[in-house]
C-alpha cells in the first residue's frame, strides 16, 4: 500500500508529465495480463513519444562522470510504432526454477557476487543462480543468470504462451522507468526518497559491508531495509504501475551495448547485430554506484557474464 507521502510524490508526477517531450504515458490504472499460471504479470505500456537519454544540464547536476555520462548521449526523440507490454516484475527466482525444471537448462558457469567472508564483490565457481552467494526468497529477482540464459527463458515462455516474448529493447525500457516524468527521477526531484521505491546501495547495504569506502557515489543517504535482493514489490511502483525499474537488480535488454546513442534507432526498436562483444544492462541494481541508478543511466556487459546484481524482465509484443 503506498504511503501518503509517495501518493503526492506520485501526484507531483502526474501534475509535471510531458513537459520536456514525454508524451501518452498513461497514468492511470493499466490493464494487465498473465498468460499463463505461473508466467509473468504483464502490464500494456500505451506509446507515444519520449526524449531518451540525458541533457548536458542534467548531467552535470547529477554528476556523472565520464565516460557514464556519455554512454547518455546525444539525448534524442523516440517515436514507439509497436504496442508493447512490460512485465509488473522482475523475473522471479520461482519463475525461472519453473523453466529450468522444465527444460533441464545448465547452471554452468562462474558468477559475480559478494563474498561475506572477504567481504569484497568477486567472481566464484560455485555460484549459479540457485546459489548466489546470499539468501533469498522464491520472490526476489533470479540472479546469476547471463544474457543467454535469459534469452532461452524468453524462448521457452513464447513456446508455452504461444505469444511473442522477448527483452524489452533499451528504449522501451527507459521509457517504462521513467514513466511520463521530466523530473530528475520517475517520483519527483528528492533523491533520496529512493529507498521508498528502489532497493539501492544505501546506509543498509554498508552498514553490512563495511569494507565499502561511503561516499556519494556508493552511498544513497537512506535505508532501503536490504543488503542484498529483496522480493520484487517490496517498494513503490512508478505511475506505470511497474516495479523495481530501478535498483534491485540490473536488468538484461535485447541492445548491443554502444559507449553513445550516435546509432540508436527513433522507433522503438532494438539496436542489433551480428555479434555483439556486450550487451546493455539497465536499471541499476542494491550495489552499483549511486549514478548508475538513474533511469536514464545504462551500461555494458558480456552476454556470458552473470552476476549477483543482474536479472532480467520480459517485454511482449502486442498486435
Amino acid at each position: 500500500m503506498q504511503t501518503n507521502q509517495a501518493r503526492a510524490r506520485l501526484a507531483l508526477v502526474a501534475a509535471t508529465v510531458f513537459g520536456l517531450g514525454c508524451s501518452t504515458v498513461s497514468l492511470d490504472a493499466p490493464s494487465s495480463f498473465s498468460d499463463c499460471e505461473g508466467c509473468p504479470e504483464m502490464v500494456a505500456v500505451q506509446i507515444g513519444s519520449f526524449e531518451m537519454g540525458s541533457s548536458q544540464q542534467a548531467l552535470r547536476e547529477a554528476r556523472v562522470p565520464e565516460p557514464f555520462a556519455s554512454y547518455q548521449t546525444p539525448q534524442h526523440t523516440v517515436r514507439f510504432t509497436q504496442p508493447f507490454a512490460m512485465a509488473r516484475y522482475p523475473v522471479t527466482r520461482a519463475e525461472f526454477e519453473r523453466f529450468v525444471v522444465a527444460t533441464n537448462h545448465p547452471l554452468s558457469g562462474d558468477c559475480w557476487s559478494w563474498n561475506q567472508a572477504a567481504d569484497r564483490y568477486e567472481q566464484q565457481p560455485l555460484l549459479t543462480w540457485r546459489n548466489p552467494g546470499f539468501a533469498q526468497t522464491p520472490r526476489d529477482p533470479v540472479v546469476c543468470v547471463s544474457w543467454h540464459d535469459a534469452k532461452a527463458y524468453i524462448a521457452w515462455l513464447s513456446r508455452l504462451t504461444k505469444e511473442s516474448y522477448r527483452l524489452p529493447s533499451e528504449s522501451e525500457r527507459e521509457y517504462a522507468a521513467r514513466a511520463g516524468a521530466n523530473t530528475a527521477w520517475p517520483w519527483g526531484d528528492i533523491t533520496n526518497a529512493i529507498c521508498d521505491y528502489a532497493n539501492v546501495s544505501d546506509r543498509s547495504r554498508l552498514a553490512v559491508h563495511r569494507n565499502t569506502q561511503r561516499s556519494w557515489q556508493t552511498l544513497f543517504d537512506c535505508a532501503d531495509g536490504f543488503v542484498y535482493t529483496a522480493p520484487v514489490g517490496s517498494f513503490e511502483p512508478n505511475g506505470l504501475g511497474l516495479y523495481d525499474t530501478l535498483g534491485n537488480v540490473w536488468e538484461w535488454v535485447e541492445d548491443c551495448f554502444e559507449e553513445s546513442y550516435a546509432n540508436a534507432p527513433g522507433d522503438g526498436a532494438a539496436l542489433t547485430a551480428s555479434n555483439c562483444a556486450q550487451r546493455t544492462l539497465r536499471g541499476g541494481s542494491w550495489f552499483t554506484l549511486t549514478f548508475l541508478n538513474r533511469p536514464q543511466a545504462r551500461y555494458g556487459a558480456a552476454p556470458t557474464d552473470r552476476s549477483g546484481h543482474i536479472g532480467f524482465r520480459v517485454a511482449r509484443t502486442l498486435d
